[in-house]
C-alpha cells in the first residue's frame, strides 16, 4: 500500500521524477521508500502536517533559490523539516545554493 510522503530539500530524482517544490506530494509503497534511503529529503504527510506550513508559504518559498529573504517563522519550520530527516540547515542550504 502507498504512502503519501512530502519533499524537504532541493532535488531529488525518484525513477522518472524530479522533485523540485517543497511540500511536493509522492506516493510510495514501504519497499520504494526503503529503497530511496532513510536519510533523503522525505517526510510522511503526517508529520509534515505538523509543521504546519501554510499554503501561502509552500508557493511564495516552495523552492530553494525563493528562500534567500523568507521570513524567520518560515525558516523554523524549514529547520524542522530538516531535523526529521537528520540534516541541519546551514546559510547556504536556506538560500539554495
Amino acid at each position: 500500500m502507498q504512502q503519501k510522503y512530502r519533499f524537504v530539500g532541493t532535488e531529488l530524482a525518484v525513477g522518472d521524477r524530479v522533485l523540485k517544490k517543497l511540500g511536493e506530494v509522492i506516493l510510495l509503497t514501504p519497499e520504494q521508500r526503503k529503497e530511496i534511503g532513510i536519510n533523503r529529503p522525505l517526510v510522511h504527510d503526517s508529520l509534515f502536517s505538523k509543521i504546519g506550513f501554510t499554503d501561502q508559504e509552500l508557493s511564495l518559498y516552495g523552492y530553494s533559490g525563493q528562500r534567500h529573504n523568507a521570513p524567520e517563522p518560515f525558516l523554523t519550520k524549514l529547520k524542522a523539516a530538516w531535523q526529521l530527516i537528520g540534516e541541519e540547515p546551514t546559510p547556504l542550504r536556506q538560500e539554495g545554493k
